[in-house]
């Protein structure tokens, strides 16, 4: 069976990923960049994984402990922007890119 090409990817919050198929936490993969090269990484967290077997995921070393926040002045409805999934959200809802809670 030949194995699968896992590639980097630029996530929605401007850090580095990788995506590919069989992608699982924990797990050593060598990526393929455009160039050729290759390099090995430790999988993080699975951001998405498709019924196809197809992933995105963070890479371990790169991936930060807590989401972090950027306050909007609006104190009506107590909304921000996430620096992880770039998304307007209120506190207690959960970020798509990170699982953690807002």
């Amino acid at each position: 069976m030949a194995t699968a090409t896992v590639t980097f990817k630029r996530l929605r919050n401007g850090d580095w990923g990788i995506q590919g198929h069989g992608l699982s936490a924990g797990q050593q993969v060598t990526v393929t960049k455009r160039s050729g090269e290759t390099s090995t990484v430790t999988v993080g967290r699975i951001l998405f994984s498709g019924d196809d077997g197809y992933a995105i995921a963070t890479i371990e070393n790169a991936q930060r402990a807590t989401a972090t926040r950027t306050r909007i002045v609006n104190t009506r409805h107590r909304s921000y922007v996430c620096d992880e999934c770039g998304d307007r959200v209120r506190p207690g809802t959960q970020c798509w890119e990170t699982g953690l809670t807002h």
